[in-house]
């Protein structure tokens, strides 16, 4: 998984006195739910990906 930058980041902030503010929280939670959906998305089988394209796509067409 690739969670080191969230670790080097905990890590800094603790040691450098960092204060967080909404917008970087907001910032965290967002780069923190891409890092976790790209590494499912890794995860996942090729067949199991084709599936729920091709799944998506006939649903966008109706």
């Amino acid at each position: 998984m690739l969670i080191t930058p969230i670790v080097a980041l905990a890590v800094s902030s603790l040691f450098e006195d960092d204060h967080w503010s909404v917008f970087s929280t907001l910032g965290l939670s967002l780069g923190l739910s891409l890092v976790i959906t790209g590494n499912l998305l890794a995860q996942l089988k090729p067949e199991t990906l084709v599936l729920v394209y091709n799944k998506l796509k006939t649903a966008i067409k109706k």
